[in-house]
């Protein structure tokens, strides 16, 4: 692209003066030159180099001089700023235009508590595992979705009960369900279907559907104990102090208040519509 600087224009060579004259792109048009009293760089012209040109009042070129590649290479550098920043802006519009119409639909409220929910599923601790209690001074903290992962791995056995290490994690469909009902408070304003204010309450059904689960979990697990331990004293009442040390060192983080707290804000505005 041919760019004004000043009173110069800026130009490319296509041919360079042989027994004929040089042609330069200016502008969109085709000139001519040659290079006696008109060129004025030390080194020679050459095809495809860029170089600012002076015309005369007549729009003939009086002047050329090859322009610095490390210049050319600043220009275009901020070329390219200008174009990221507008971009950046326009960006940055749209999104605040989106946002303001989930808010106005949702409420801001409701938004937060949603936005809340995806980064504490994601990044903050919700339960912590520690084997300190079986000799082994390790300590373990997972956030909801690296929980599941492990909680929900074929084959394996809640976390709290295992002594000598946890499994690789694997999310199956369960895992997948929790991300679309914590996605569902978002599709909840676009729908007409009068029933589809209840999906506010899909996050906080399923933390307690999942805590439940656990729960039960670890009932089942402590009569099993209990029923080896009654037809084999001496092996069952080992695998009874593993589960009671496995359970001592159980914790909720601050992320599992967190991800409640904002699941039944969300829930009491189903409540509170109906």
């Amino acid at each position: 692209m041919n760019t004004s600087t000043g009173s110069k224009l800026r130009g490319t060579v296509i041919k360079t003066p042989d027994a004929a004259s040089g042609l330069l792109m200016v502008d969109g048009r085709q000139k001519s030159f040659v290079l006696e009293g008109v060129w004025k760089s030390p080194v020679a012209p050459a095809v495809n180099m860029t170089v600012d040109v002076e015309l005369d009042e007549a729009g003939a070129v009086s002047g050329l001089a090859a322009v610095d590649p490390q210049q050319l290479a600043r220009e275009k550098m901020e070329q390219l700023g200008a174009v990221a920043q507008e971009q950046g802006k326009q960006a940055a519009a749209m999104a605040r235009q989106g946002i303001g119409k989930l808010a106005g639909r949702m409420g801001k409220l409701a938004l937060g508590c949603t936005v809340v929910l995806w980064v504490a599923w994601f990044s903050f601790p919700v339960i912590g595992f520690s084997t300190a209690a079986l000799g082994v001074p390790a300590v373990r903290w997972f956030t909801l979705w690296d929980y599941q992962g492990v909680y929900w791995s074929p084959g394996t056995v809640p976390p709290a009960l295992q002594s000598d290490g946890f499994p690789l994690p694997s999310h199956g469909a369960v895992s997948l369900l929790g991300l679309l009902l914590i996605a569902a408070p978002l599709a909840a304003p676009f729908l007409r279907d009068w029933r589809a204010r209840f999906l506010d309450a899909g996050p906080l059904a399923y933390l307690v559907v999942l805590f439940l689960k656990y729960q039960w979990d670890v009932h089942r697990a402590a009569e099993n104990v209990n029923a080896l331990a009654r037809s084999d004293s001496l092996y069952g009442g080992i695998l009874a102090e593993q589960l009671n040390a496995a359970m001592q060192g159980t914790s909720w983080e601050y992320g599992a208040y967190i991800l409640v707290a904002a699941s039944v804000v969300l829930a009491l505005r189903v409540f509170r519509r109906v």
